[in-house]
């Protein structure tokens, strides 16, 4: 639940404190304190990112553990899964690996724990994007998954800092928010290894584009700096309008998907 709501990476879910988890199950933040760079501390609004009964089951396991830890008089800053003695946090071998194990069984072989970041922020780029083009919907398989409910989605129009009014182009801000959540320095990192939802949200934030300037002729220049290819016979080869070049990276999002 955590890796899959929260983005947190694995080592951040296994070293996870009670005290990490502030507020009730409405006001729910998660602090990251420490990580692998210094733009992984970060707070994490899982109220805005989940669904309720996730929050809430969160912190019953929270309050309920915090309770026996002190029937025991362990130390309040004891790890959220650790031993019967809590002398430390679960190694990875007694957490992750059964988690993934578990993923392996439900979604095949290839599924690790990262799959959850990674599902993370495809999740809540389509919900960014949903913000601005609410055609997006009908398109989604999980479209009924309750983090796209009107009062999710409201929570995270809050968090994102995003006017009512939201309109294309989708605000750069908001991206950046969504690389903040996940202890990203830049935006290269989100899309070149984690989201996998790039043809959906392309064909969202390109489309007006077609009205607008779709016939408009690019230079082998352009061409070659949006697509990265720089061989005079692939240029050769590439449509040489907006609308062209558009088409161009969907089929080749889409047979990259294939493989």
């Amino acid at each position: 639940m955590i890796g899959y709501y929260g983005g947190l990476r694995p080592k951040e879910v296994r070293l996870l404190k009670f005290v990490q988890l502030e507020g009730p199950a409405d006001e729910l933040m998660i602090f990251i304190d420490r990580s692998k760079t210094p733009e992984s501390r970060r707070w994490v609004p899982m109220f805005a990112l989940a669904p309720r009964w996730v929050c809430e089951w969160l912190v019953q396991m929270r309050d309920k553990e915090k309770a026996h830890h002190r029937s025991q008089k362990a130390r309040r800053d004891s790890y959220l899964f650790s031993y019967g003695d809590y002398s430390g946090p679960l190694e990875a071998d007694h957490l992750i690996a059964p988690a993934t194990a578990v993923l392996k069984q439900a979604f095949g072989n290839n599924a690790v724990f990262y799959s959850l970041r990674h599902s993370f922020a495809s999740l809540n780029l389509l919900r960014i994007v949903a913000l601005g083009y609410p055609a997006l919907m009908s398109e989604l398989a999980d479209r009924k998954h309750e983090t796209f409910s009107s009062p999710h989605l409201e929570r995270f129009r809050e968090v994102l800092s995003t006017p009512e009014d939201l309109a294309p182009p989708i605000p750069y801000s908001s991206i950046g928010t969504l690389c903040e959540m996940m202890g990203h320095a830049g935006y290269r990192t989100l899309f070149e290894r984690y989201v996998h939802t790039n043809h959906i949200a392309l064909r969202h934030f390109t489309t007006p584009m077609y009205g607008q300037q779709g016939e408009r002729a690019l230079s082998r220049k352009a061409c070659s700096n949006i697509t990265g290819l720089t061989s005079s016979s692939s240029l050769a080869r590439l449509p040489r309008t907006v609308a062209g070049l558009i088409d161009y990276l969907r089929e080749s999002s889409s047979a990259e998907r294939r493989r």
